[in-house]
């Protein structure tokens, strides 16, 4: 299987957006390097734990490791 190239996932998306102009309108702007340095580690570790939670993994083995994130995170 060979990866789909970029300019091809956009040319679609961009078809089933209603056009190129179209689909710009609806992303986001990449945020600046001095943007993610002022983001507070609580907030990625929020953001992190999300994806983990959203992931489906059991609450029960979560429980279980949440001892572990916090040290890791230094108690966050």
């Amino acid at each position: 299987m060979s990866l789909e190239k970029f300019a091809d996932i956009y040319h679609r998306a961009s078809e089933r957006k209603g056009g190129k102009q179209q689909l710009e309108s609806m992303l986001s702007s990449p945020l600046s390097q001095q943007q993610i340095a002022n983001i507070a580690n609580d907030r990625w570790l929020a953001a992190f734990s999300m994806k983990v939670f959203q992931s489906g993994i059991s609450w029960s083995v979560v429980r279980k490791k949440w001892p572990h994130f916090e040290e890791v995170f230094f108690g966050f």
